[in-house]
């Protein structure tokens, strides 16, 4: 399987009282990556600009018509967008008057505006807004989908996505200032294998530190890059999110964080601050503060909570409990069908299961079938028995199965689901 390694560079969107909006992507398979959403308290999302940056293994192609590409290759539409600024743009320049509301697509030129022309692309902008013209549109809030992207791939490919400045990132009730948290996930199928974290600090001279990274001895470690021991004297400073500025003096500084509680610990917990100072003249002229870049562990979207956290980790720490559709019997992640007769849960879901069903635990770690674990297949979460006769895959679970075998997507909700954070498997 081809993977996709995407670098976001878009995670957090300040809003007041500190709240944000997370954005974060799926490996959905087959080149296709899914791009998320988590309103943290309550925002309204009116507008929305990314800017996607593919290697040169990954372009997005046109699909039929010169300007509309296949809802099933970029969708925004069905997740409450109604406008397409970009292609409003394009339409209006040829012919005035002629765009409706709900027209087009979110394909966008990276570096100007106007609806994307050029294909195959490998860097573009989707820009998107839900707006109101008669008083009965609603923003977009809560929390879910926010579009799918279809990728052709050649090989393993960086996918590297960030607000987009030139369009304002994101704009919406409350939403005052876009903070980029550049926090980068090596993803294969959806598997987070490692973390990092990036502090991208830039003087006006152009140096910057860079590459921050969370290893497994849980021991943070600062880094400045070389690309910071330029001519004229550069001064760093940071603090660990408590005030407390201390002075760069070696090329990198390491803090050991103490965590607790089953191994989850919240998104926002651990953060550092940068301030850069470049010489000018004979004095060292603060020009920047830089932070909060956020610490976070392994983001794993889904309804597992720190009693699941033993049977989980002790399984491989599988990217299944945190595909959308887990807890209605999707084991796999996959579909079939396309647009409305799209099916989620199906005779693979049900062979994962018929695999690691009422097995013991010891005996349900090491089953799989066609690649997934047999845990994939514990939907409710739950379990019967004690001790060496405790089984996870059960009556429960197939009846969650039954319930939405074959039925299309309108008919298989996403779960509700609450954000986890925990540490990768090299711990």
């Amino acid at each position: 399987m081809k993977k996709l390694v995407l670098a976001m560079l878009v995670a957090a969107m300040a809003v007041p009282a500190f709240a944000v909006v997370n954005i974060n992507a799926t490996d959905e398979g087959n080149g296709v990556l899914k791009l998320w959403y988590e309103c943290t308290e309550g925002e309204i999302i009116r507008g929305i600009a990314l800017r996607i940056e593919a290697d040169g293994n990954a372009t997005i192609a046109n699909n039929g018509a010169a300007t509309v590409l296949a809802l099933w290759e970029i969708d925004g539409k069905s997740f409450g967008f109604n406008t397409y600024m970009d292609y409003a743009f394009t339409v209006e320049s040829d012919t005035p008057g002629f765009y409706d509301i709900d027209l087009g697509h979110p394909l966008a030129k990276a570096d100007e505006r106007g609806e994307l022309d050029s294909f195959p692309a490998g860097l573009f902008s989707v820009s998107m807004g839900a707006l109101d013209q008669l008083g009965e549109q609603a923003g977009v809030g809560s929390s879910g989908e926010l579009m799918t992207i279809k990728f052709d791939l050649t090989g393993d490919a960086v996918i590297s996505i960030a607000a987009d400045t030139l369009r304002g990132g994101v704009v919406g009730d409350g939403v005052e200032v876009v903070a980029v948290q550049p926090t980068q996930w090596l993803i294969d199928g959806g598997v987070v294998e490692e973390v990092v974290c990036s502090a991208l600090a830039k003087t006006t001279a152009g140096t910057n530190i860079d590459q921050t990274r969370v290893n497994a001895s849980r021991v943070e470690t600062f880094t400045a890059a070389a690309s910071s021991n330029v001519a004229g004297e550069i001064e760093y400073s940071f603090d660990f999110g408590d005030g407390n500025w201390t002075a760069w003096g070696a090329a990198s500084q390491t803090k050991t964080f103490v965590y607790g509680g089953a191994g989850v610990v919240a998104a926002n917990d651990y953060s550092f601050n940068v301030k850069v100072k470049a010489r000018n003249a004979a004095t060292l002229v603060e020009s920047a503060e830089y932070g909060p870049i956020v610490m976070v562990s392994e983001p794993v979207k889904s309804t597992i909570g720190a009693t699941q956290y033993g049977i989980w980790a002790a399984a491989g720490r599988p990217n299944c409990w945190a595909f959308p559709r887990n807890c209605r019997g999707d084991a796999n992640g996959g579909s079939t069908g396309l647009g409305a007769n799209r099916t989620w849960v199906t005779v693979a879901d049900l062979n994962i299961l018929a695999a690691a069903f009422n097995k013991v635990e010891a005996d349900l770690l090491v089953s799989s079938f066609g690649g997934f674990p047999g845990v994939c297949a514990d939907f409710n979460r739950g379990s019967t028995g004690l001790g060496a006769n405790r089984t996870w895959v059960t009556v429960a679970d197939l009846n969650v199965l039954a319930q939405y075998f074959n039925k299309v997507v309108a008919e298989v909700p996403v779960c509700e689901q609450t954000q986890y954070h925990y540490w990768t498997g090299n711990l």
